[in-house]
Formats: C-alpha cells, sequence, structure tokens
C-alpha cells in the first residue's frame, strides 16, 4: 500500500499492542476529486476496523481524528468515497453528518459515491437511531406546544406518546428518515422526511423544528436535501400560523401550491342513503377515471396513474343521474378514517350529496373520521352544513431540485 500513500498518512489504532482500526487521511486526492484545489479539503481512505470491535464506535472516532487533523491544519472540509452500492458504507458516512456530493463514474463504469463534510460551523446533520428517539421527541415536543412553531400534521395539543409513535415509524421504515441536526453538539433542529425513488418525489414532514433563527436550520436541511436528492420534486407542508417557515420557503423560491384548510366530521348521526351513488368498480372505473383526469394536475401527487395503481387505498364514489355528475375521492388511513382529498361537480347540491354519501359509506365500515382537505370556499360551506368543523391548516410548497 505504500505505493500509493505516503507513511505519514497512515493513522493506527490500538488497544495496547493489537491494532483494531486504520485509516488513510490525505490532503490532495487527484483520482476521485481530480477537480479540487491541492489542500482544500482532506480526503479519508481506507478507513476499517477488526471485525470483532465492529459497532463499538471506533469508526466514529476515526472520522473524528481525521476531523480534528483537518482543524489543525484549518482545512474546512472532510470528503471521501464509497461503492454506490455500498449501503452500509453510505450509511454510516451519513449518520456521522457527511452529505452526498454527487455520483462519480471512473474509468466508464465503476460507480461511486462522493461525500463531504463542512467543518467551519462543527455542525451536523444525521440520520436519528433509535438511541437517540428520546431526545429527538423530547426536543419537538417542546416546540410543537407553541402555536408559531407547531408543525404539521401534529396538533398543539398533540400527546408526547403519538410524536414518539410517530418518530418511531419514521426511524424504522425505509424510505423514511428523522434528522437530527447538531451544533457544537447541541441539538438545534429535528424533521422528518420521506421519499420515493422511483417517482423522484422527497417531502420534508413533521418539521422543520428549531431551536433559535429558523432560516439558519432550514437552509442547513435544504441543503442537506438538494446535496441528496438532486433531481427531486421536493415537497413542504407548514401550518398557516408558522409564519417563518412560510416567509422562508417564499424566500428560497419555492412555489406556492395550496393553500388550504382541513375540517373533520366524527359524528354520522345525520348521513343518509342516496340513490345513484356508485363505488369505484369494474364496469364504471374508465367513466370516473376519465371524468378526473382533467382536474389533476402535474404536480398533484394521487394523479390518475396513482390512483389506477393503488385504488384500494382510496373510497371513491361517483353521482350517475343521465351520465356521471361528479366524483368524489377519500383516502383510507388504517381503516380508522379517511381524508376528502377530491370532489368534482358542476351543481353544488351534486357536491353536498357525494359528500353526505361518503359520510354514510364511512359509517357503514366503521370509520370513525372523515377529514375534508380543501382550498374552495364552497367545499368548506357544504361541510359546515354537514356538520364539519374546522381543526388545522396546511400551506404547500414545491421546488424542483
Amino acid at each position: 500500500m505504500l505505493e500509493y500513500y505516503r507513511e505519514d498518512e497512515f493513522y493506527l489504532l490500538k488497544n495496547k499492542t493489537e491494532s483494531v482500526a486504520a485509516m488513510i487521511l490525505q490532503w490532495q486526492d487527484t483520482i476521485f476529486w481530480p477537480e479540487a484545489k491541492p489542500a482544500e479539503s482532506g480526503y479519508l481512505h481506507k478507513l476499517c476496523v477488526r471485525r470483532d470491535y465492529a459497532k463499538t464506535g471506533l469508526s466514529t472516532m476515526m472520522i473524528e481524528v481525521a476531523q480534528m487533523e483537518c482543524a489543525k491544519k484549518n482545512v474546512m472540509k472532510l470528503r471521501l468515497d464509497t461503492g454506490w452500492q455500498n449501503t452500509a458504507l453510505r450509511n454510516l458516512y451519513e449518520k456521522n453528518g457527511f452529505i452526498l456530493y454527487d455520483q462519480f463514474v471512473l474509468d466508464g463504469r465503476h460507480e461511486f459515491a462522493r461525500y463531504e463534510k463542512r467543518l467551519e460551523e462543527n455542525v451536523m446533520i444525521k440520520k436519528c437511531t433509535i438511541n437517540e428517539l428520546d431526545e429527538a421527541v423530547e426536543f419537538a415536543f417542546s416546540k410543537n406546544q407553541w402555536v408559531e412553531e407547531r408543525c404539521r400534521p401534529f396538533l398543539v395539543n398533540e400527546p408526547v406518546e403519538n410524536i414518539y409513535a410517530d418518530f418511531k415509524k419514521y426511524v424504522e421504515t425505509e424510505f423514511y428518515d428523522v434528522l437530527l441536526q447538531y451544533d457544537k453538539d447541541k441539538l438545534v433542529g429535528v424533521t422528518a422526511i420521506f421519499w420515493l425513488v422511483e417517482d423522484n418525489y422527497v417531502s420534508i414532514n413533521r418539521g422543520i423544528f428549531a431551536a433559535k433563527d429558523y432560516s439558519v436550520v432550514a437552509k442547513r436541511y435544504l441543503d442537506y436535501i438538494q446535496s441528496n436528492f438532486k433531481g427531486y420534486k421536493y415537497y413542504i407542508n407548514t401550518a398557516k400560523e408558522h409564519q417563518k417557515s412560510i416567509d422562508f420557503y417564499h424566500a428560497q423560491g419555492f412555489e406556492l401550491l395550496e393553500d388550504a384548510v382541513l375540517y373533520k366530521l366524527d359524528d354520522f348521526s345525520g348521513v343518509s342513503l342516496i340513490s345513484g351513488m356508485e363505488e369505484l368498480n369494474t364496469s364504471n372505473q374508465d367513466e370516473i377515471y376519465t371524468y378526473l383526469e382533467p382536474g389533476i394536475t402535474e404536480d398533484t401527487y394521487w394523479n390518475i396513474e396513482r390512483l389506477k395503481q393503488q385504488p384500494e387505498m382510496f373510497i371513491i364514489i361517483g353521482f350517475f343521474f343521465d351520465g356521471l355528475k361528479g366524483v368524489i375521492q377519500a383516502r383510507k388511513y388504517k381503516n380508522i378514517s379517511v381524508e376528502i382529498v377530491g370532489l368534482e361537480a358542476e351543481e353544488t347540491q351534486v357536491k353536498k350529496d357525494l359528500m353526505n354519501a361518503l359520510a354514510k359509506t364511512c359509517k357503514d365500515r366503521g370509520f370513525k373520521l372523515i377529514q375534508l382537505y380543501t382550498e374552495r370556499q364552497e367545499e368548506v360551506q357544504l361541510g359546515k352544513e354537514l356538520g364539519y368543523t374546522y381543526f388545522d391548516s396546511n400551506v404547500c410548497f414545491l421546488k424542483k431540485l
């Protein structure tokens, strides 16, 4: 190995007389970072830990040594590379605050992931683990109790147990993460994200909870998302009361997609059967999908193609009277509640009848709650007439990365 590296670039960690971990730290890498200037960064290579010392934290310790060596030379970046398909190492580096820089192809066929960690602010964004979940939940819960800092979908009076269960699902589920932001070892930000690779879709959900300067914390998260999800559509959902977040996303050039309110119905005592209502089935599906298609934009996540792929996730009802006069779509959540995500009809009375038909269907199937998500004042008024009550708001932003 001395053929490629100088002796003073080797770092060895010993336990008494035994070597247990090693790495190589260089100040220039012309193979994997050919465009970089000399000494603008440290370059970490060949990080390895003896198998019987795995999961003892030695990898993190070696990375910290590399960071300290960078600080001695007043070098404010630490970079490394690993195989694009090596998810285990990539997860290790991301948990230690490295951000994906890009995909690098060597010799036209070998794919590598290049990572970078900026050291000047002592800031780190890392994926939350089960061991850090209590800290993340406590931080989010403390911020969520203030109306102006509350983050959807949590309400101001959201029990801490609900936040814990929600974050736990994000930590344990593939394509979901809770991201922790530290500044000088102090937790300053918590948020949750999920993404869909096949759809180039990423969304910050359940956050951003920030300690002090919201715009600073949010900008770091934005940089992280932009670095790790290039080419994706980036969706943000925030409450109307969270003015700091709304101002931030406007300033960052996000497109305002929706400014909606949420109403709920949990008393189905006044619903009744209405003739002419048909649920989506093989006989009427083509007519219903054709009716819906003009009203669904490209940036609507549940577009026609996704509806066709997963109709079992919805209750879709059409009103037929001398042809199709209107359609209502409601997404199911664990057979407990549904959310109205679409209501299309020319006549106001037809819309009201469709909402009533949905309530009757939910009552018959044991659902406990219907949520109405809308920007339309007409639908708000119809909801009030049917017994719906206001409980939340949502402002949705989009940016194509």
